[in-house]
């Protein structure tokens, strides 16, 4: 490959500009669609596994929802015979907003399927998991006046804990881990883990490395994230610059947050083709250019690298 061939590349790659960025978003979500359609919830031998594949259905519609973005939002508004226009512009704030969203995303399907190293661990994350999504329901039903279903679920929520009161593994704990899981359980919390020693540990958006990303990558990626999604006074300062016919500064944070969206695609890709290993047979018939852009993030800005083979 020339100089000029690997200049052009580097430009895609690095998503220089909107031409590249909606470039790099087509081809993950086109990479995402093709898995989704062959890994149907439908047949999973377990629940936990029907709801991977949901979590990536869910994940799916949010890379949509950015590739929409990109192309931009306008609006046009009819009085009589008369029009005003807002010409189709980038809402930067709300792509960062959503690649905070594909981060939060990408995070959950690791703590579920891919950090813990053996079923038990799974277990235990899963039903924490679904103990944190119906105890925050709670709240809501008496409002709804359906106290006979608030019942049901926190019926449901003792027996998950239960369930995990009686694996192998929590019998085993020493007393400061047990006591340490015994608060996630007792406050339905899921966002932890457990290391290859049993060792209990909350697990913060921050924690880059054990989702296996070089630290100098993603360093300060959560806060970069929600300042520019959070509506603050730096946030408008930025907006208030953005729009400048001769200098349009959302277009660079378009650029900026297409960047780690795609990074993010990429790593959840690989992941998912990783837990579950029948999507060989759909990769395997990529055609190479797409195998390269999806394995290249994998390859360069993680620890442990998921390669597709061209």
């Amino acid at each position: 490959m020339n100089n000029r061939n690997q200049e052009k590349l580097l430009a895609v790659l690095n998503c220089d500009d909107l031409k590249s960025c909606n470039y790099m978003t087509d081809t993950m979500i086109d990479g995402m669609f093709s898995i989704i359609r062959n890994c149907h919830p439908r047949g999973s031998k377990t629940e936990a596994l029907a709801d991977a594949k949901i979590l990536m259905q869910m994940f799916f519609l949010k890379c949509l929802s950015f590739k929409h973005l990109l192309d931009g939002v306008g609006y046009e508004q009819r009085i009589g015979n008369e029009s005003s226009t807002l010409p189709p512009i980038i809402d930067h704030p709300t792509l960062f907003s959503l690649v905070r969203s594909l981060y939060e995303a990408f995070c959950t399907f690791e703590l579920l399927y891919i950090l813990p190293n053996s079923e038990e661990k799974r277990l235990i994350l899963y039903d924490l998991f679904k103990m944190q999504g119906l105890n925050e329901r709670q709240g809501y039903y008496h409002c709804l006046g359906r106290e006979k279903q608030k019942e049901t679920e926190k019926h449901d929520i003792e027996l998950y804990g239960q369930e995990i009161r009686n694996t192998n593994l929590y019998k085993t704990l020493t007393a400061e881990n047990k006591n340490s899981l015994e608060n996630h359980i007792k406050n339905c919390y899921y966002r932890i883990t457990i290391d290859s020693y049993n060792s209990i540990r909350k697990f913060y958006w921050e924690n880059y490395g054990l989702l296996g990303i070089k630290k100098e990558v993603f360093e300060d990626l959560y806060s970069y994230l929600s300042l520019n999604s959070h509506p603050s006074f730096l946030s408008v300062l930025q907006f208030r610059n953005a729009f400048e016919i001769t200098k349009p500064e959302n277009i660079n944070l378009a650029c900026s947050a297409t960047r780690y969206a795609t990074a993010i695609m990429s790593f959840y890709i690989a992941d998912f083709c990783k837990c579950f290993p029948e999507t060989e047979e759909v990769t395997n018939d990529w055609d190479d250019m797409k195998k390269f852009f999806i394995s290249f993030y994998n390859e360069c800005y993680r620890t442990h690298n998921d390669i597709l083979e061209p």
